[in-house]
């Protein structure tokens, strides 16, 4: 048998021979690095008649793969981190003409070496830093591996590591790369602690940047710093932290810039709607209220950003928004924490963490704990933080400045870590002014303007007087009187923060006049006007005055004598100018006016002037005559009173006698007197006419009987000449037109022509009257 030796010339095509040396991997003196937990798969050239044979072997001990004997091999490199061996044998197989197989050769094994490498990328989060001027030189320290993590890569592994967790170990290297411009840093190269100290008196931005480095992996990002006045004494500019936020791929982004952003005055920020500079990958819809939407105009990977503008109604700033868009494959990123920033006035601040942190699919619940390191809470405060993310911060006493606390975000798997930061600023001062003690007609002027802040709103109250402007910071208060006034200022900022302070100011009493005099004063007599009683601050000054009274003597003494009624006017000032005045009025000795009865006569119905004043008397001639009033009503008639005062009297009843009223008249001082009417009212004229023409003609239609109304109930009966009753009425009214009512002629038809006898009885009388009536047409 002949044997065949062949030389096998072994073509090994590896697929991803070595992994891109790029973002998180280093150069590596293996043939091939390779993440932990990920698949390779490596291939040769196939050959008729070959047989394959693969192995990986590490550290003397060798791994066979007998379950692959083709030419390519998919392994899963999940050992531990190091270098191994991957081994291919190859075996040449001849077969005879019996047709067995027949190992001719082996040929020489061909090896690569491959580095199992920790599944690990870094994500580096730019910190935000405050602290404050009045810190003086006490520097600022924290943790560049605060919100940083190491991100695994590999499709099995869903960890992320945040770097505080690694600090201390010595493969995990920090450095400076960019000193802070404004102040100097130094960091600590394995723990990731710095300590910044600002330039003496420095208030402004600075930042420093700088690198971390793990197994050869190198990322690099920055810290900000803004150091902040403590005294809002003048308006400040708002402070605005640039933002960063993270998602996936593709992912619209929900958050807000408002959350790491504040105003030293306390004045509510406003966002501008349009950005500054607009993202290049997406678009972003910005409200004014700080909240914004980001669509990313690619489903792939990209770093984007944006500029916006924020203001508090005095001067505007701008800050960047860095967008992150991640290759989430793996499924395997935590949680998006920004940090925060918010300002507290010496009191307890409420606010909540969460509106600036991002789930990784936008859904899942997030919640909220303080993080390991600062279990104990911030440095110069106490924090309540609620898994919702919501918080309640009360800084220490006194305290002034910043301070901070260190919170973990969790969607339930994976974790990471944020800050918040809280600015405490100094307390407002109310300043209402310094006591003061003025005159009676001195101004009290309240003034405010002592008191320390900005945007403040005043509020002046007092329960002894009232103030011209009470809301104004200077302003005039009114006294009620003499004595002690506490003036309470109430001085309230933007934040909501309010301080009081009062003022106590001692008013002087006004003069005060006390005066005796008479009320009254009979002419050809005199009276004395005594004032000596007044009060005031000493010396006081008097002055009399009259328009129309009598002075008797000196005006300038507090007694003074008079000699007729008037009006007298008495000037008094104090010591301090402050004046008072009285007026006297004295009168003359006034007289009641005499009203006098009064006789009057008519017939009966006819109305009648009465002149009631005529006969009265006022010997102080000052009678009104407007005056005069009815006390007591007639009883057979009406009375009305007429503008010059005399009465119309009207009788109302067919009435013969004497009818009565009382009347009042008064002066122009009011002193009245009364007096009665007496009217006597006789009877009309009653006349009985001898003939009347009833034809309908408009004239002398009726038996008219003159003076019958005063006569009710007067019956008429009325005869022919054979004696037959032809008329009657118990209650004639002048109504008899001719015609029969009685009798056999009765009905609608006229008397003939002729002559009547009538029988008249009047009413309320026994009186009768009979005679002849002559009917003609």
């Amino acid at each position: 048998m002949k044997v065949y030796v062949k030389h096998i010339i072994l073509l090994v095509s590896l697929l991803a021979l070595l992994f891109p040396v790029g973002k998180g991997y280093a150069q590596t003196t293996a043939d091939q690095q390779v993440p932990q937990g990920e698949q390779r798969t490596y291939s040769v050239t196939a050959e008729p008649n070959y047989q394959y044979h693969w192995s990986v072997s590490s550290g003397g001990s060798s791994t066979d793969l007998s379950a692959s004997t083709g030419n390519s091999v998919t392994i899963t490199w999940d050992g531990t981190p190091g270098i191994y061996t991957l081994e291919l044998s190859v075996t040449q197989i001849h077969v005879n003409t019996d047709g067995q197989q027949i190992a001719v050769c082996n040929g020489d094994p061909r090896q690569i070496s491959v580095e199992i490498v920790e599944p690990y990328t870094f994500e580096l989060v730019d910190d935000h830093n405050i602290m404050s001027v009045s810190d003086g030189e006490t520097a600022f320290n924290g943790s560049v591996f605060t919100n940083d993590f190491m991100l695994s890569t590999a499709a099995t592994n869903t960890k992320a590591l945040p770097l505080d967790n690694l600090a201390g170990q010595s493969d995990l290297i920090a450095s400076v790369t960019q000193q802070a411009k404004n102040g100097f840093v130094v960091i600590g190269i394995h723990d990731g602690n710095y300590s910044y100290m600002p330039d003496n008196g420095y208030a402004g931005h600075d930042s420093f940047s700088y690198k971390v480095e793990r197994n050869g992996i190198i990322m690099e990002s920055r810290v900000q710093f803004e150091i902040l006045r403590t005294n809002p004494s003048k308006q400040y500019p708002p402070v605005a932290f640039n933002d960063e936020a993270r998602a996936p791929a593709g992912t619209t982004i929900h958050s807000t810039v408002l959350n790491n952003d504040i105003d030293l005055n306390g004045d509510p920020l406003t966002v501008n709607t349009t950005p500054a500079k607009g993202p290049l990958h997406g678009t972003v819809v910005l409200h004014a209220d700080g909240t914004y939407i980001y669509t990313p105009s690619t489903p792939n990977p990209v770093d984007d950003e944006f500029t916006y503008e924020v203001t508090d109604g005095h001067s505007t700033v701008e800050a960047k928004v860095k967008l992150r868009l991640y290759d989430n494959t793996n499924q395997n990123n935590p949680p998006f924490g920004g940090d925060d920033l918010f300002m507290s006035f010496m009191k307890e601040k409420s606010g909540s963490v969460a509106p600036n942190d991002l789930s990784v699919d936008g859904k899942q619940a997030l919640t909220y704990k303080l993080a390991n390191k600062d279990a104990n809470g911030p440095d110069h405060g106490m924090v309540n933080l609620k898994t919702d993310g919501s918080f309640s911060y009360t800084p220490n006493p006194g305290y002034i400045g910043a301070d901070h606390f260190v919170y973990e975000v969790s969607d339930g798997t994976r974790q990471t870590y944020a800050t918040a930061y809280v600015y405490v600023m100094a307390d407002l001062i109310a300043n209402a002014g310094n006591d003061t003690t003025v005159s009676g007609c001195g101004t009290v002027v309240a003034d405010a303007s002592g008191s320390q802040g900005l945007d403040l709103r005043y509020d002046w109250t007092s329960t002894t007087g009232t103030f011209d402007n009470p809301t104004a910071q200077v302003t005039n208060y009114v006294p009620d009187g003499p004595g002690q006034h506490e003036l309470i200022l109430t001085v309230t900022n933007s934040a909501g923060l309010s301080k009081k302070d009062t003022m106590v100011a001692t008013v002087l009493p006004l003069p005060e006049i006390v005066m005796d005099a008479p009320e009254t004063l009979e002419s050809g007599m005199s009276a004395v006007l005594d004032a000596s009683g007044t009060t005031g601050n000493a010396p006081l000054t008097f002055h009399w005055s009259t328009t129309d009274g009598t002075i008797e003597g000196v005006s300038d003494e507090p007694i003074l004598e008079i000699s007729s009624p008037g009006t007298y006017t008495l000037d008094v000032k104090d010591s301090s100018g402050c004046p008072a005045t009285d007026i006297v009025v004295v009168q003359g000795v006034n007289h009641a006016p005499v009203a006098y009865d009064d006789f009057a006569a008519t017939s009966a119905q006819e109305p009648i002037n009465i002149g009631v004043l005529a006969n009265d008397v006022d010997v102080d001639n000052n009678l009104d005559t407007s005056s005069v009033t009815i006390l007591l009503k007639p009883s057979y008639g009406d009375v009305k009173v007429l503008p010059d005062g005399t009465i119309n009297y009207i009788p109302t009843e067919p009435y013969q006698g004497n009818d009565q009223f009382t009347y009042q008249v008064c002066d122009l001082t009011n002193l009245c007197d009364s007096a009665v009417v007496v009217i006597d009212v006789s009877r009309g004229p009653f006349v009985i006419p001898e003939a009347f023409s009833p034809n309908q003609d408009g004239f002398n239609d009726t038996f008219e009987i003159l003076g019958i109304e005063q006569y009710p109930g007067t019956v008429l009966t009325v005869y022919n000449r054979w004696q037959s009753k032809v008329y009657t009425s118990k209650d004639y009214k002048n109504d008899w037109d001719g015609k029969c009512n009685t009798g056999l002629m009765s009905g609608d038809r006229l008397l003939p022509v002729g002559t009547y006898y009538y029988v008249l009885t009047l009413g309320g009388t026994h009186k009768t009257y009979k005679g002849f009536v002559y009917i003609a047409y």
